[in-house]
């Protein structure tokens, strides 16, 4: 279940009393369902949160206080019936999006039963839909305006573990054949959604980054275990600041860190260029280290 544990409940995503980013507590029996969705949302600036059942349900209402729950509807809708009544007694004043089939009987009925309740009840979401068709259905839940950057350092997010990785797919330009994929760090905050890298990384030269670039190490090579054991091998490339291969003892921990596997060719390690060129210009610096290549790879 995604979200925070019941010793967090006090960490409720309002600053002041205005909420920051619009929550949605997603309801389906269907893992990959909610996973879906519930990504779907995030890009759309949700915080999203998933219960599998009604059981589920009361403990979600009073931790998240959500905004929106997106009720999936099953095949005889006995379950989605005993969850909005668990919606009236928790006194939720947010709104209810249901998700069926277009001109089903069974999301009819679940509406009108939702109005007799006088449950805030949004038109129904007519499955398949497309991204625009969701987006249209929660348009109204959602901010005019991008909530200010999160005051959040990268320390309190290492201690919190609301740091991520994130792979997008490299391609070859020649062929068009995937080529391995790319690390790229995320944070997912309680209260503000996923929050971009440009709100959150600290200066190069900040101690702190020494410690978010061996989060980002240590959990890009703990998920090359995962993938080589899912998809087979796949090349994976992270970024690092050039002060980070400059240190002796983070190459060290880096070199430390790479897996003793024969299905392991290498890790990519990608650094600005621009990095690179005021290297260059550091004079002696420059002659006491080692050069470094734009991308260097770090084999077994």
């Amino acid at each position: 279940m995604r979200g925070f544990k019941p010793a967090e409940l006090d960490t409720v995503a309002t600053f002041g009393q205005r909420k920051v980013t619009p929550r949605v507590c997603i309801v389906d029996a269907k893992r990959h369902i909610r996973t879906f969705l519930a990504e779907a949302l995030e890009e759309l600036g949700f915080v999203a949160s998933e219960c599998a059942n009604a059981d589920e349900l009361p403990l979600l209402l009073d931790l998240h206080a959500p905004d929106l729950i997106l009720l999936g509807i099953p095949n005889d809708g006995v379950q989605a019936g005993h969850i909005l009544k668990i919606i009236v007694d928790r006194k939720f004043d947010g709104q209810v999006l249901l998700i069926g089939p277009k001109e089903s009987i069974v999301v009819s009925a679940l509406r009108q039963l939702g109005e007799e309740l006088q449950i805030a009840m949004l038109p129904p979401l007519a499955t398949p839909f497309s991204a625009d068709g969701l987006r249209a259905s929660v348009v109204t839940l959602l901010p005019q305006q991008a909530p200010p950057s999160p005051p959040v350092d990268v320390a309190e997010a290492l201690k919190a573990g609301w740091l991520e990785l994130w792979y997008q797919q490299k391609i070859d330009v020649h062929t068009l054949a995937p080529r391995g994929a790319e690390a790229l760090i995320r944070m997912r905050h309680p209260s503000w959604g996923v929050v971009p890298p440009a709100s959150f990384i600290p200066d190069a030269r900040d101690p702190q980054f020494k410690g978010l670039s061996e989060f980002v190490v240590s959990r890009a090579l703990e998920d090359w275990h995962y993938f080589v054991d899912k998809h087979g091998p796949v090349d994976i490339s992270i970024n690092l600041p050039i002060s980070f291969l400059e240190d002796p003892a983070l190459v060290s921990y880096l070199c430390r860190q790479i897996p003793d596997h024969p299905a392991f060719g290498g890790l990519i390690v990608e650094v600005k260029g621009f990095e690179i060129i005021r290297n260059l210009r550091s004079g002696d610096r420059c002659r006491q280290a080692p050069a470094v290549s734009q991308h260097r790879n770090l084999d077994r």
